[in-house]
C-alpha cells in the first residue's frame, strides 16, 4: 500500500566547491541555449548533488550525471528542475538533489512598497519501492528565503512510498513579506532519492503567482516574468475616431 506522507529524510548534503568534485561526476551541457553565458559574480550559488558527489555553480542552467543514470538539471530562465534517481541501477540506491538559489526582484510602479510575494513550485513525478526492509523512494521539497530569516515560516512537503508505485502531481507555495524593488534571496531545495531496487523521477516548475497586472519579477540569473496589463475595452465612438 502506498503512502504519500511522512517520507523519511534522505542522506544529508554538504555543498562543495567545483574543485572538490569527485571523479565520475560528469557535467553535461553546462549552459543551455538561451541562458546568459555568464552569471553575475554576486549571484547566489546553486548546489547540485548526485548520489553524494556535489558541486556549487553560478551557472543559470546546468545538467549533471554521476553514473549515466542518476541526473540533476535546472534552468532558471525557463523555471525548471528535472531529476532522476533510478536506485535499481545501484546496490546502494541513488539520490539527486538540487538547492536552487537566486535573488529575485519584484518590479512595480513604485519601489519600497510592502508586498507578500508568493512563489509556487509545481511538482510532478513517479516513485516506486519494492516493499522490502528499508525500501523508500520519493521527493522532499523545501522552499525558503536565502538566507533564512529568524521567525519566518517556510514551506515543505514530501511525496513518497515504502511499497509499490506512486504518481504525484501537486504544488507547494511559500509566501515572503518583502518590498518591491529590493532583491529577495530564495532557495528551492528538491531532494529526490530511491533505495536499492527502487526508483524516483521528478519534474518541477516554478512561478510567482497573484502578481498585480503590470508588475514583473526578474532575477540575478536571468528569470523574467511579467504580468500583462488587461486591454481596455474600446467604444464605437473611440473606434470611429481612430479611423477619421
Amino acid at each position: 500500500m502506498t503512502r504519500a506522507t511522512r517520507f523519511p529524510a534522505l542522506r544529508s548534503f554538504r555543498p562543495r566547491r567545483p574543485s572538490s568534485v569527485r571523479p565520475g561526476f560528469l557535467f553535461l551541457g553546462l549552459l543551455l541555449a538561451g541562458a546568459p553565458s555568464v552569471a553575475r559574480a554576486d549571484c547566489p550559488l546553486t548546489s547540485v548533488s548526485c548520489s553524494g558527489a556535489g558541486v556549487d555553480t553560478a551557472a543559470p542552467a546546468f545538467t549533471a550525471s554521476c553514473d549515466g543514470h542518476t541526473a540533476a538539471a535546472f534552468d532558471i530562465p525557463n523555471a525548471t528542475l528535472d531529476q532522476n534517481a533510478p536506485g535499481y541501477e545501484s546496490v546502494s540506491g541513488s539520490s539527486s538533489r538540487i538547492i536552487l538559489r537566486d535573488a529575485f526582484t519584484v518590479h512595480a510602479p513604485t519601489s519600497g512598497v510592502p508586498y507578500d510575494l508568493r512563489l509556487r513550485v509545481y511538482a510532478r513525478g513517479h516513485a516506486f519501492a519494492a516493499g522490502g526492509f528499508g525500501d523508500t523512494a520519493g521527493l522532499i521539497l523545501n522552499e525558503s528565503a536565502d538566507p533564512v530569516v529568524p521567525f519566518e515560516t517556510y514551506a515543505n512537503k514530501a511525496w513518497g512510498t515504502f511499497d509499490g508505485s506512486l504518481d504525484f502531481d501537486d504544488s507547494l507555495d511559500v509566501v515572503l513579506h518583502r518590498h518591491t524593488g529590493e532583491p529577495i534571496g530564495i532557495a528551492i531545495d528538491a531532494n529526490l532519492g530511491a533505495a536499492a531496487y527502487c526508483s524516483a523521477t521528478a519534474q518541477l516548475r516554478f512561478r510567482f503567482v497573484d502578481l498585480p497586472a503590470g508588475w514583473g519579477v526578474t532575477s540575478c540569473k536571468g528569470y523574467n516574468q511579467e504580468e500583462p496589463v488587461p486591454a481596455r475595452p474600446m467604444s464605437w465612438g473611440t473606434l470611429k475616431a481612430a479611423y477619421r
